[in-house]
């Protein structure tokens, strides 16, 4: 009986990590889908990366630093404007950003929601952790911000540094 028990458990373990590998697997490619994700990646990580050059920005309708020594700026794309927003740290890097888009697919933010495994209410919104990365330079945490931009509620990814 000992035994079986001990073997539903490991079973049951072994299917929850890789159901857990599956759900982030999911949620990243909703990420390079629809949020720009790998951009959001290097305009952290790369010191010398222009996000209007990343993101395929046509021109920028406004753009101004904001109280974190990060930027605020709506960019027109072909096809859609993106909300960006960066964070700086105090080392005098970008310690995260976000990129929202206002064309969206309501069922791919739905379905990153259910993906999610912790949230908390922010002054604007609700930010929905999706997971972590594992590397060694590129250490960084991926969170699904649900912000009310404009009277509108998008949805967004978010890149924070580890």
């Amino acid at each position: 009986m000992r035994f079986l028990t001990l073997a539903t458990i490991m079973l049951t373990s072994i299917s929850s990590t890789a159901s857990a590998q599956d759900i982030q697997d999911e949620a990243l490619e909703i990420g390079e889908a629809e949020f720009f994700l790998s951009e959001i990646v290097d305009i952290v990580f790369d010191r010398e990366a222009d996000y209007r050059k990343l993101l395929g920005c046509k021109s920028i309708m406004m753009e101004h630093q904001n109280e974190d020594g990060g930027i605020n700026s709506a960019c027109v794309t072909s096809d859609d404007v993106l909300w960006i927003s960066t964070k700086m740290t105090t080392e005098n890097r970008i310690g995260s950003a976000y990129v929202c888009p206002t064309n969206q697919s309501k069922n791919s933010v739905d379905r990153l929601v259910e993906l999610s495994f912790d949230n908390k209410t922010i002054p604007n919104g609700r930010v929905y952790h999706l997971g972590y990365t594992d590397g060694w330079r590129r250490d960084y945490v991926h969170r699904l911000a649900m912000l009310s931009i404009d009277g509108q509620l998008l949805g967004c990814w978010d890149i924070g540094r580890r």
